[in-house]
């Protein structure tokens, strides 16, 4: 790879990452929005599977665009995992901004609220939870750093593997 190409695919790399990182900020938007069962929640998930598709489709432009219908198999991971990282570092930020300052406690509740239901209070039992621990659990999973974090290392993680995919079918 010359550094002509590199700075290219940097280039274009920014700014399909900011279009994942806006596409999982809605996913994560219709989730909260949904986690009361409504129909978003649905929908927030469609869109975490369409992320693979969506990414391979912002490769193949890049290829047909930018490459003349010719990029290497290494040119087509590095596209795909600076994608995958820049998304899910543009969703982290997202994600924390809204549950410092804006969710107030609404997410945690929902989870609580779904994990004191009756139905819930036998699979407790089975693993010798009591209600308070399962609260201090989820307590600490959805402080805005832990679950911005996870989310963050759950985009790489993802990201990593769904970028040899990609690359291995998008190389031409």
């Amino acid at each position: 790879m010359q550094l002509e190409e590199i700075i290219q695919m940097r280039a274009y790399a920014r700014y399909d990452s900011i279009y994942l990182g806006i596409l999982l900020t809605a996913s994560f938007a219709c989730a909260v929005i949904g986690a009361g069962g409504s129909f978003l929640g649905a929908i927030g998930n469609l869109i975490v599977l369409a992320v693979p598709f969506f990414v391979a489709y912002r490769v193949r432009k890049f290829r047909v665009e930018a490459r003349g219908d010719h990029m290497t198999f290494a040119m087509a991971i590095a596209y795909c995992l600076r994608v995958f990282l820049g998304g899910g570092f543009f969703f982290a930020v997202c994600q924390w901004l809204y549950m410092q300052f804006l969710d107030g406690g609404r997410l945690l509740g929902a989870y609580r609220a779904m994990m004191s239901m009756p139905e819930m209070q036998p699979v407790l039992k089975v693993y010798g939870l009591s209600q308070q621990q399962v609260d201090d659990a989820l307590a600490q999973m959805f402080s805005p750093l832990t679950l911005a974090s996870y989310s963050f290392i759950m985009a790489c993680i993802a990201g990593g593997i769904g970028s040899i995919i990609i690359a291995a079918i998008m190389k031409k």
